[in-house]
């Protein structure tokens, strides 16, 4: 078991996260009272006020708020998040380290429907964790024609869905993409999607300078299934690879994933997989990531839930191998979302250790979380 000690608590982005939530609870139920005022005066016919929902994956995520109507053809919507992580790793040799931060999050986002074939969405991001980072999540607009849809801007990649019910993102979000990327969809008919990208390459060594992928999704007739996969040109063109100075500097390696959900009245099961289809060789290191997730979701009722995660992975850089967790998140008044996780994980030990070396054996991580959508 984890022992959470008074540094823990003491931790200013606990405390902040202590501090904030009262403080939006009384926002979110002030609004709350409100727009239900506001329904009980207005019209009987007329659509009631959206509230927070659970969202489990960045796409949700990023189409997180409730929406207010600034025109006829424009919506805007946002996401506040503050966020707390404590991390206590175990050594091989008894010793141990631990580490916390925290996060907060602003997320803007438009939605244009100019007409019935153009609409266009715009998501920006600001991140203050150990520095602050503002840029675009999304930008792109779209051309819908009945069963055709085309796409251009800078768009997370149809490569993988990242489902989760945590806080803390699965691993296999290694494979998350962010680039400019023109996209073609086609609706083959009422279950089945097919759709094509390419993308710009970046530092690329071989294979010229577009990047490119496919995937497919199959959604049953009451959208309670969903299977889908895809494959990708270059998984080294990924956020997460090409930050590290070795891997930009690798050979190009393809990717795949496949991901599957099923829901029912009051849970549901994902399952997913990212993974190169070879080795990255950088110098003498050869290493083909993958990861598998496995989630379960609970809904007590519409505002409670519980979920579980079992996870493995194979050779991504200073990741367990195996981890597991419990997250639990509530839903208050119409604005509020409290999300708190605990995961463990488990490295593979090395066939060498060399001397005075320290080798991670176990991970523990803790992590809180408050949002406000708008």
């Amino acid at each position: 078991m984890l022992t959470i000690h008074r540094h823990w608590l003491q931790s200013r982005g606990l405390l902040r996260i202590v501090g904030i939530f009262p403080a939006l609870m009384l926002v979110s139920t002030a609004l709350t009272f409100a727009q239900e005022a506001d329904e009980e005066d207005g019209d009987l016919d007329s659509e009631p006020v959206e509230r927070a929902k659970f969202y489990i994956s960045p796409e949700e995520r990023r189409e997180a708020g409730l929406g207010t109507p600034v025109t006829d053809w424009l919506t805007f919507y946002g996401l506040l998040e503050a966020e707390y992580e404590y991390e206590k790793h175990k050594y091989l040799d008894g010793g141990n380290f631990s580490e916390d931060f925290d996060t907060e999050v602003i997320q803007i986002g438009l939605e244009a429907e100019f007409t019935e074939w153009l609409l266009a969405e715009f998501v920006l991001e600001i991140e203050q964790d150990r520095k602050l980072r503002t840029f675009v999540d999304e930008g792109l607009i779209a051309f819908e024609f009945d069963t055709w849809a085309i796409k251009a801007g800078v768009q997370n990649l149809d490569f993988g869905e990242y489902y989760s019910h945590f806080v803390t993102g699965p691993l296999l979000e290694f494979g998350e993409t962010r680039k400019w990327t023109l996209t073609g969809e086609r609706e083959i008919n009422e279950s089945l999607d097919v759709l094509a990208y390419t993308f710009e390459n970046e530092g690329v060594l071989e294979g010229g300078d577009l990047g490119w992928g496919v995937s497919m999704e199959w959604t049953s007739e009451d959208e309670s299934i969903r299977v889908g996969t895809g494959y990708m040109s270059d998984l080294r063109q990924s956020d997460d690879f090409f930050g590290e100075e070795d891997y930009a500097n690798a050979t190009n390696v393809p990717g795949w994933n496949m991901y599957a959900l099923m829901g029912f009245e009051s849970f549901e099961i994902t399952a997913e997989v990212v993974a190169a289809t070879d080795h990255f060789r950088v110098e003498e290191s050869h290493m083909r990531p993958q990861s598998y997730n496995l989630e379960l979701g609970y809904f007590v009722n519409y505002d409670f839930q519980v979920a579980g995660r079992v996870e493995y992975s194979k050779e991504l850089l200073d990741e367990p191998e195996w981890q597991s967790g419990v997250a639990i998140t509530w839903l208050f008044g119409k604005h509020l979302i409290l999300s708190v996780d605990y995961l463990h994980g488990t490295y593979k030990t090395p066939l060498e250790i060399e001397e005075d070396e320290e080798y991670t054996k176990s991970r523990n991580l803790i992590a809180a979380q408050v949002g406000f959508e708008f």
